[in-house]
């Protein structure tokens, strides 16, 4: 038996694994598992600060820096309200709002609704994720429906100018391919080349700024959730992401579409080449997003050590950026069921593959 310098101590058998926790006269006589780690839980996020946080990010919406602006006021709004009810969530829902109308409506009309439609953004994704409403296939839905609002305000701006959304970028990047082509006539095929496939893609630009703001917000609340631990509990796990049938069946569809455009062109209307090619680069984002899911539970089944796991995810994403491999992953898991989810399977059932096919 080893005997503590403590009176008060009990004694600990020899062999055993176990050191005295002598770090606060409330844990004095406890014993701690040997080489367990020890991690303070963070002090709660006081109410105040969490509307703070969401006037700070209304203030900034309608500025250059709109993507942070979603992460303070998701920030704010999960730590403002998540242990109160929807009076709390009213409140910093207004205090989000006002200052985002008040500094955005001198600079116009189009700025103040920008403004509103990204504090609403980051407000809506903060609301799911503290209500654990927040599946693959929502958050789907939610950068559609923001990448359109964008999209529209866009439109109806340019609209309100005599002209068109379409045609606005056309000048805008003939104004750029001058520019390249003056500085350095020797790419101007390669210039060209690059701006035919911008004639085409530009609308993915939406896409991609709205996903940016989709994942600071998340960002914000992940954050506030280490201040909470019932918030903590409600946010999914990105190891689980797992997209739904029906996006799969919507690529299905757009791919045949694109075929069809590419291989007949005049049997389908004018403009279906653009709608399909820029949907087909949009579901690439929420395939990617399982495939990396895969990679996450790859490096964690396997134990694989920090600098290895950034070494796997650096070449990851350079295979991605050069042949969609992340892309491809995340589409055969979706049949082939890598991580072994209980895809469409209650708690109580048999464990076993989703009947996906």
């Amino acid at each position: 038996m080893s005997v503590c310098p403590h009176k008060d101590c009990p004694p600990v058998p020899n062999g055993a694994k176990g050191v005295q926790d002598q770090g606060s006269p409330s844990n004095t006589g406890n014993i701690v598992p040997f080489g367990a780690p020890v991690r303070e839980k963070r002090p709660a996020l006081p109410s105040f600060v969490g509307l703070l946080l969401c006037a700070l990010g209304g203030a900034v919406s309608s500025s250059t820096f709109s993507v942070v602006s979603t992460a303070l006021v998701g920030y704010g709004f999960a730590g403002a309200s998540a242990r109160g009810g929807l009076r709390d969530k009213g409140v910093a829902a207004l205090v989000t709002l006002v200052p985002a109308l008040a500094l955005s409506l001198p600079q116009g009309v189009a700025s103040a609704v920008g403004a509103v439609i990204v504090c609403l953004a980051a407000l809506a994704v903060a609301g799911l994720l503290m209500g654990k409403r927040m599946t693959p296939g929502v958050a789907c839905l939610a950068v559609a429906i923001l990448a359109g609002c964008h999209l529209g305000l866009d439109a109806l701006a340019a609209l309100a100018q005599a002209t068109t959304l379409t045609d606005s970028v056309k000048e805008l990047l003939d104004a750029y391919e001058q520019q390249l082509v003056a500085a350095s006539s020797d790419v101007a095929f390669q210039i060209r080349a690059v701006r035919a496939l911008l004639d085409l893609l530009w609308p993915t630009t939406y896409v991609i700024a709205a996903l940016g703001e989709f994942l600071f917000a998340r960002l914000g609340v992940w954050l506030a959730a280490e201040h909470e631990e019932a918030l903590a509990l409600k946010m999914p796990r990105f190891v689980d992401y797992d997209l739904p049938l029906w996006v799969v069946a919507l690529l299905v569809a757009d791919v045949a579409a694109l075929a069809v455009e590419l291989s007949a062109p005049t049997l389908l209307p004018q403009g279906v080449l653009m709608v399909a090619a820029n949907l087909v680069m949009a579901l690439r984002f929420a395939f990617a997003a399982q495939g990396i899911a895969v990679l996450v539970w790859f490096i964690r089944d396997k134990h694989l050590s920090n600098l290895t796991a950034l070494l796997l995810g650096a070449l990851a994403l350079y295979l991605e950026m050069q042949f969609v491999v992340l892309t491809i992953a995340g589409l055969v898991d979706v049949w082939a069921n890598f991580r072994h989810l209980q895809r469409g399977k209650k708690a109580d059932d048999v464990p076993g593959t989703a009947e996906q096919d």
